[in-house]
């Protein structure tokens, strides 16, 4: 194990890992030379506190040379002068940036939210491998959000993988509940036009003997129901993507939902949105306080829809 090492006298030669367009974007780990000393190298692990390296393991030219060969080492064109609090990563697009931690963290955050708007969107129109291309994007930026995995959980729940939200809710490190989890997914299916027939839609077996007709109406029966159950939960659904879009101050997109909401039965008011801390980000933009001058005054009917809305996106 070599010697701490301040952070401030070495140099970033290259990175302990080796890019691939799917794992992007991503954080990768430095690896580490002394300017003063070429010929030893610090490979992790290893970790950084107060400007310090501790930990690291220091290996010769020879040894990075056969973790290259292995694929466990890449090599930047010229070496970057190290500086404390700082990470290197790659973004989407597979340009490399060095920068403070802060603000890697807030670009990192800022394309998850960009690929989570895209997989939605390809989620309402079912196509399913671009939606899940995307919410892989918002999970290498960010895995702290629930977004994507839901997101994911619906498109195999609808492909028929009976463990599919179980799945997800495993992978994802975040502290939702998993009534919070199960709502998520719940919306996102709503989202998804029911384009399938009738006929591929079965819960479970009939009985035994039940004529190939009776069988028929059996399936067309339970097509209605779940109709019926996604008419009836896809307000909601509507309702928390508005939300989602204005907390992104992303004022158009979340009209946009807002009208998809009030067009599958939600009852808005203005008094409601304008109470509600979700929509704060965008108050001020001129499109949505149009669109508040539109709705009707509120109602007892109204509040009442808004009340168990705003309980529902607080489960």
């Amino acid at each position: 194990m070599a010697q701490p090492q301040q952070i401030q006298s070495l140099e970033i030669v290259g990175f302990a890992e080796q890019i691939v367009p799917e794992m992007l974007p991503v954080i990768v780990p430095p690896v580490y030379r002394a300017r003063q000393e070429p010929h030893g190298h610090l490979v992790p692990p290893f970790r950084e506190w107060d400007g310090v390296l501790y930990g690291a393991t220091e290996i010769g030219i020879a040894e990075l040379e056969d973790l290259e060969a292995s694929g466990r080492f890449t090599k930047l064109p010229e070496a970057l002068p190290a500086r404390p609090a700082f990470e290197l990563w790659f973004d989407d697009q597979g340009e490399r940036h060095y920068q403070p931690i802060v603000e890697a963290t807030e670009r990192l955050r800022a394309i998850a939210h960009k690929a989570i708007s895209a997989a939605l969107e390809e989620l309402s129109r079912r196509n399913f491998d671009n939606a899940r291309r995307h919410a892989g994007i918002a999970i290498s930026a960010d895995d702290r959000l629930a977004e994507p995995f839901a997101i994911r959980a619906a498109i195999d729940t609808l492909e028929g993988q009976p463990d599919a939200v179980a799945v997800q809710r495993m992978l994802f490190p975040g502290g939702i509940s998993d009534g919070a989890f199960q709502m998520l997914v719940d919306g996102y299916e709503d989202m998804i036009p029911l384009s399938v027939q009738p006929s591929r839609i079965v819960v479970s077996a009939p009985a035994p003997g039940v004529s190939k007709r009776s069988k028929s109406s059996w399936v067309d029966r339970a097509y209605v129901r779940r109709l019926s159950q996604k008419r009836q939960r896809a307000p909601h659904a509507y309702y928390h993507m508005a939300t989602f879009e204005a907390s992104q101050a992303n004022a158009t997109a979340a009209i946009d939902w807002l009208e998809r909401a009030a067009n599958a039965g939600a009852k808005l008011s203005r008094e409601h949105l304008e109470s509600d801390a979700d929509f704060g980000p965008i108050q001020a933009a001129p499109e949505f306080i149009h669109f508040l001058e539109s709705l009707p005054a509120p109602t007892e009917s109204s509040a009442r829809v808004s009340r168990q809305v705003r309980g529902l996106m607080e489960m």
